[in-house]
């Protein structure tokens, strides 16, 4: 129900007097509310049309404001064109220098130098952050192009995932990690690809498959103790497999 204007002034009290500064008046607002305004402003302007006239006076008005000022850091990432194009275009293509190198030596962010070749319709290459071959701090001389024994084929591996159930690293059955589009990979314990015998395959998940290129003894010496205790497999101390005829296939 509305109220008179003389009701208003006496629930309104003192603030209602001239000459009293609002309670509002100087109050910051927290990180927290002032979040929630911002959440809300936004929300109000999508698909907002602003004008070319309020485009501008915007634009006018922040162009002295510290925030929009040259920073160091974009003032380094800045480079003439005309003038230092058609070297970048030189180191890339025919150099086959990468993009972050060129930024190093032309002193600017790599991103300009992105730009400049996007430009210029180059295509940028893939960088690669690895070093492949004897550099590598994995390299095992080259085990990996060895080729594999002819018995690990589609039976072995049937029986190994069969006798596993499930990746035997991180626990996950076969079932969820189809779910989680994670490949099963039969894996060798002590890195033989040509002993394919039971006692040195085991199942792992892409993810857990991958960790095992480091610390290989260590890998060696976990995977035995599992399948020892899950499937009574014998080991010697040097970490060679002990055959054990009178055993079942599991």
């Amino acid at each position: 129900m509305a109220c008179s204007k003389e009701q208003a002034i006496k629930n309104l009290g003192k603030y209602a007097e001239k000459g009293i500064v609002p309670w509002i008046k100087g109050k910051k607002h927290s990180e927290k509310t002032r979040r929630k305004i911002g959440k809300k402003v936004s929300k109000a302007n999508i698909g907002r049309e602003v004008s070319e006239k309020t485009r501008k006076k915007i634009s006018d008005s922040l162009k002295n404001h510290p925030c929009y000022k040259d920073t160091g850091r974009r003032k380094k990432g800045r480079l003439d064109v005309s003038d230092k194009g058609k070297e970048i275009i030189n180191l890339y293509c025919n150099q086959e220098k990468g993009v972050r190198k060129i930024a190093k030596l032309m002193k600017c962010d790599f991103s300009v130098i992105k730009r400049i070749l996007k430009e210029n319709n180059i295509k940028i290459r893939s960088q690669k952050f690895y070093v492949a071959g004897e550099k590598n701090y994995w390299w095992n001389k080259g085990s990996s192009f060895e080729p594999y024994g002819l018995e690990f084929n589609k039976k072995l591996k049937k029986f190994i995932r069969n006798r596993d159930s499930c990746c035997m690293l991180c626990n996950i059955n076969f079932e969820d990690l189809k779910l989680l589009k994670r490949k099963i990979n039969i894996h060798h314990i002590n890195y033989d690809k040509k002993c394919n015998l039971p006692q040195n395959l085991i199942s792992l998940c892409n993810s857990c498959h991958q960790k095992t290129n480091s610390d290989r003894e260590i890998w060696t010496k976990h995977f035995q103790s599992l399948l020892t205790k899950r499937y009574d497999y014998q080991y010697s101390p040097e970490r060679e497999i002990i055959l054990n005829l009178n055993q079942k296939e599991v």
